[in-house]
């Protein structure tokens, strides 16, 4: 049973030199690039957006949350509020 688990976590890794290692002619121009890096912006404003849609049905509930919070520690006499 080990020897089986020992032959699953073996790897083997050979490593050899090429010497025809040659540079790839699709490397985009500066302002290829350029502009397609200017899309980053938007895609964070997407994933910004998205958030605020999933968090805006919640935030009644926090609203109802805070103002719970407020009118119990308002209606018991003893407790002072923090100072701000």
């Amino acid at each position: 049973m080990l020897n089986s688990l020992v032959d699953l976590a073996t790897v083997n890794l050979r490593l050899s030199e090429r010497g025809d290692v040659k540079l790839n002619a699709d490397v985009p121009p500066f302002l290829k690039a350029l502009r397609a890096g200017s899309f980053v912006p938007l895609n964070v404003g997407l994933v910004v957006v998205a958030a605020a849609g999933f968090t805006l049905p919640f935030l009644p509930l926090g609203v109802l949350a805070v103002w719970a919070v407020r009118r119990y520690r308002r209606g018991r006499p003893g407790v002072r509020s923090m100072p701000t």
